[in-house]
């Protein structure tokens, strides 16, 4: 399989005439695609691209093939032919997507959704990627390659933003067809539909402010080392995904309806390692898939300041166990694990505190590996000022003066008192 690259930026300004344009000048012609100027110019109608009847005199396509022919990745009402008109059907190639960062896309409107493929959607044969780059056309790498879920968001102003100020789907396709990297995405009008689902996320950082009580600011995805959050007054979930790894998941601990819960798990064996899951006045992880062999693994995890830490789902019958390894799970309104009175629970080498009214562990079904067995996990009482680096500051990796430090709790740890900087993640 080969791989078609093009290159993106934002809509021009229009053309406009009486104006002096240089070589190098970009406008948007009246087909709302990009025309660069190669003849230096200054305009009248019959310049104008693609009216006017000298135009091709004085401008160039801007067909994505190049960097200096970067498309205009949104323009009008639709995202760019270069990508919509691609032959993922029956081509040879995937499509590789450079988009042009530290720039705003006002997209409005415009979602990225099955039917905006006129040729056909991608495949996993001929996947689509989305990846931002810098000014020069140099794809983005991690803008901190230590970063942890625990600690606060990374800095993303390389990043291209995509902003959606209505009630849209930003993109909805396939998480085996369709990845987006190092892509900033803003949403806040969302009252109907999820922001964004049914995509592979892997370095973006995805926030919704509109308010629902049933909305998710995602549906169903795949997302690696990115963070999702929601800041409106209501909503159903932070994100639907299903596999998640090294993702920070923050809710709006003051949003006063909805379900509220911080990763809404769908399928029968969801996998999390390494999420921080924090401000949810539901559950931080609650688990709604009705199968009785449901298997969720959670390990190496943070739920912090959740209505529960994790919720399992209540169903009879159950022939699979949920396991949760090496998690730490604090300050909880009601309980830290809820089995809701069907769930099997398996719970090792974790940190459970100041778990609300229920305690630690509550409604488990069967004889779970938990409170029973407090040799396994670690219950002492404590604080977050004495365990944690700084949660006012939104840093939850394990402080390396605390009596846990060096056990293997939560995402990851303070470098020791001897480091001579820098950070390291541990994984179980």
């Amino acid at each position: 399989m080969a791989i078609t690259t093009r290159y993106f930026q934002p809509a021009a300004a229009t053309w406009v005439t009486g104006t002096a344009y240089v070589v190098g000048d970009y406008v948007l012609g009246t087909d709302n695609k990009n025309w660069r100027c190669i003849t230096g110019h200054t305009s009248a109608a019959a310049d104008r691209p693609i009216t006017g009847a000298n135009y091709a005199t004085y401008w160039e396509e801007c067909d994505g093939t190049t960097w200096d022919k970067r498309a205009a990745l949104i323009a009008g009402s639709a995202w760019s032919a270069v990508i919509t008109a691609f032959n993922f059907s029956t081509g040879s190639d995937s499509l590789y997507c450079l988009i042009e960062g530290n720039k705003t896309y006002n997209a409005g409107s415009v979602g990225l959704v099955t039917g905006s493929f006129s040729s056909g959607a991608p495949t996993v044969a001929r996947p689509l990627t989305l990846h931002g780059c810098d000014s020069s056309g140099v794809p983005l790498s991690d803008p901190d390659g230590n970063w942890t879920s625990d600690q606060p968001a990374f800095d993303t102003t390389t990043f291209p933003t995509l902003s959606y100020t209505s009630n849209t789907t930003a993109a909805d396709l396939n998480v085996a067809t369709t990845w987006l990297r190092f892509i900033k995405l803003t949403g806040t009008a969302n009252t109907t539909v999820p922001f964004i689902r049914n995509v592979t996320l892997l370095n973006c950082f995805v926030t919704n402010s509109s308010s629902s009580t049933s909305l998710g600011v995602t549906g169903s995805l795949v997302a690696i080392n990115s963070v999702i959050e929601a800041t409106g007054s209501s909503y159903g979930n932070v994100t639907q995904g299903f596999f998640m790894v090294n993702c920070r998941i923050v809710g709006n601990s003051s949003a006063s309806a909805g379900n509220r819960y911080g990763i809404q798990a769908v399928g029968a064996s969801p996998f999390y390692q390494r999420v921080t899951v924090i401000n949810n006045p539901g559950p931080g992880l609650i688990i709604t898939s009705s199968t009785t062999s449901s298997s969720a693994s959670v390990f190496n995890s943070m739920f912090h300041n959740n209505g529960y830490g994790i919720r399992f789902q209540s169903v009879g019958s159950q022939t699979g166990i949920q396991r949760v390894q090496n998690c730490y799970i604090a300050n909880s309104t009601t309980a830290g694990i809820d089995g809701q009175s069907q769930s099997y629970v398996f719970t090792l080498s974790s940190r459970l505190r100041d778990n609300g009214t229920s305690g630690n562990w509550t409604a488990l079904a069967g004889n779970s590996l938990t409170n029973e067995n407090d040799n396994i996990n670690y219950t002492t009482d404590s604080d977050d000022a004495s365990e944690l680096v700084d949660v006012a500051g939104g840093d939850y990796r394990i402080k390396n003066t605390a009596t846990i430090w060096g056990k293997g709790f939560g995402v990851s740890e303070e470098p020791a008192a001897s480091s001579a900087g820098g950070s390291f993640a541990f994984i179980g």
